[in-house]
């Protein structure tokens, strides 16, 4: 496919990140509960979430992120290819790695700062399940309240979290799908190929994200926060040990992993559909 427009890359981004939350946003919310109750095990959050909210719990805060997705993933795929296009006309032979983590980490860390009010809304719709009271009755809601109560800005709150996650996670994201995408067999299935390499994309995004995420979570999660994200992540070393940072790696994997691999399907599909058409 060749030079797609701006446009083409905004609608195939759009696409790919709705399908992903549609299929793994129950994941998010296992994961999100069980970074901020860090004594609970996957199962646990599991079944009681399904017993005391029914199957509608897993999607808790679904609205949020599945509308926000089509902007966060239009903004990653758009901005990862024109940074991609600018290196590779303001260098001379650049290094195809290097275009690729330069380009990714620009597009998350630009990414970060609008996906931050939205996970923040989102973690708290999911996290109010675990108590005995509903807070929050849905997503304007909760804007209205973090504004009135904490001010503005706090809807950014996990800011420098979201930007360390996203600038460091989506460049090894682009780093690990290209890579794959490259020495996987040729031939293997054209979609076998592509879901593989996107999967491989999404471990490359946990490995490094996950810790920042956690310290994210914590820090959104509870409205009295005041600290940061070292004097956070600090504290969750220091009182429950190195481990606590890595809470929520079982949901994360698993979210992640069908995660990718359906938003590399999907972008790549409905790219092929749009410059074909």
């Amino acid at each position: 496919m060749d030079h797609p427009t701006l446009f083409q890359h905004i609608i195939a981004g759009s696409v790919s990140g709705m399908s992903s939350v549609v299929v793994c946003h129950p994941l998010d919310t296992i994961r999100t509960r069980l970074q901020h109750a860090s004594s609970r095990s996957f199962s646990n959050v599991v079944l009681s979430t399904v017993r005391n909210e029914g199957l509608k719990g897993l999607y808790s805060g679904f609205f949020p992120p599945f509308f926000s997705q089509a902007v966060y993933k239009s903004v990653i795929f758009t901005t990862q290819s024109k940074v991609r296009s600018v290196i590779s006309t303001t260098l001379i032979e650049p290094s195809p790695l290097f275009s690729t983590i330069v380009s990714g980490t620009i597009a998350g860390g630009l990414n970060a700062t609008l996906v931050a009010p939205v996970e923040l809304v989102r973690n708290r719709l999911q996290i109010q399940g675990q108590t005995s009271s509903t807070q929050y009755s849905g997503t304007f809601d909760v804007i209205a309240k973090v504004i009135k109560r904490e001010g503005f800005l706090a809807l950014w709150k996990g800011l420098s979290a979201t930007i360390m996650r996203d600038s460091l996670g989506v460049g090894l994201y682009f780093v690990g799908f290209d890579l794959a995408k490259t020495h996987l067999p040729n031939d293997w299935n054209p979609t076998l190929r592509i879901l593989t390499a996107g999967a491989i994309g999404g471990i490359s995004f946990w490995s490094i994200a996950l810790p920042f995420d956690t310290v994210k979570t914590v820090i959104q999660v509870n409205p009295h926060s005041k600290q940061g994200l070292i004097a956070t992540g600090m504290r969750l070393i220091r009182t429950e040990g190195f481990g606590r940072v890595f809470y929520g790696w079982q949901a994360a994997f698993s979210r992640g992993i069908p995660g990718a691999a359906i938003t590399f399907y999907a972008y790549d599909k409905t790219m092929s559909y749009l410059v074909q058409n």
